[in-house]
């Protein structure tokens, strides 16, 4: 009698698995092979091809960390970091064009 998990006449241990060991498993077609896709250069982004409308924007702040509401630059202001949001996640394309007003009360 032979022991199942020594090698076959003829056949050498190196390579030989245990018939009970799993075979390994094979990627299916399409599948994620765990590689992170690279990302290419950015597209620019067409305000032109989404639509737009008015919104008014209601803000409530504690102003210790800026320097007041009004943009300025060069320092923090309320209006500057909301600038810099609208911008950022493509709300407005810029200050100039968007048609900013604002009332304090």
């Amino acid at each position: 009698l032979a022991r199942a998990d020594a090698p076959a006449a003829g056949e050498s241990g190196a390579g030989a698995k245990h018939p009970l060991e799993p075979a390994p498993a094979e990627a299916a077609p399409g599948a994620s092979t765990g590689r992170k896709k690279r990302r290419g250069e950015a597209r620019p982004f067409d305000m032109s091809r989404y639509g737009q409308r008015w919104v008014a924007l209601r803000v409530a702040y504690i102003g210790t960390r800026y320097h007041g509401m009004q943009y300025a630059e060069g320092v923090e202001t309320v209006e500057g970091v909301l600038f810099e949001a609208l911008t950022k996640t493509r709300l407005i394309a810029d200050r100039d064009s968007c048609g900013f007003s604002r009332g304090g009360r």
